[in-house]
């Protein structure tokens, strides 16, 4: 079973919490997911937890930039998919014509 922890890493006007997940692999994966940019690392059981910090401390800044490309992204609202018909299709918008 995964042994999952968090982290908290922060500098003069950022801060950022790591959710870690040590797991039965062999390699650290870092990945952020949208919309609001959470911060997930899966990593091997046998790695302590000061070297995950300096590897997210390393990473800190490519971090940054994935969270400010997910808090500028254009968000549909459920209410214009549901009124309007709004569908996402290969990277474009496409909406129902009217009744």
């Amino acid at each position: 079973m995964a042994k999952k922890e968090t982290i908290e890493l922060s500098t003069d006007n950022y801060k950022v919490l790591i959710e870690v997940e040590k797991k039965n692999i062999k390699n650290i994966h870092l990945s952020v997911y949208p919309p609001n940019g959470r911060v997930r690392i899966s990593a091997p059981k046998r790695m302590d937890l000061d070297t995950i910090r300096v590897f997210a401390i390393s990473k800190l800044n490519w971090i940054r930039k994935k969270q400010e490309i997910f808090k500028n992204q254009e968000r549909e609202t459920p209410i214009m998919r549901r009124k309007f018909g709004v569908i996402r299709l290969l990277s474009q918008t496409y909406r129902r014509k009217g009744r």
